[in-house]
């Protein structure tokens, strides 16, 4: 069974979204989508749809340490 660290997980989501956000700028600024506005639109909903998914991997990556520094406090 393989184990991943909060900490971890987080990190893997944000660079996940950053990934899904330079696609999706990629396509928005090269033009092609400029050609078919529902594509166009898709672009733009994928863009925030990552940067929500970095802010949530963000907040995991905080919860994590936060639950460390008081696991820490506690056993001090």
């Amino acid at each position: 069974m393989s184990t991943v660290s909060v900490g971890q997980a987080g990190l893997n989501g944000i660079r996940d979204g950053m990934a899904r956000a330079q696609d999706a700028a990629t396509r928005i600024a090269s033009g092609a989508a400029a050609r078919e506005p529902a594509e166009l639109v898709e672009a733009v909903v994928e863009l925030e749809a990552a940067e929500r998914q970095v802010q949530a991997s963000a907040r995991v990556v905080e919860a994590g340490n936060r639950t460390l520094g008081v696991l820490l406090d506690v056993l001090a």
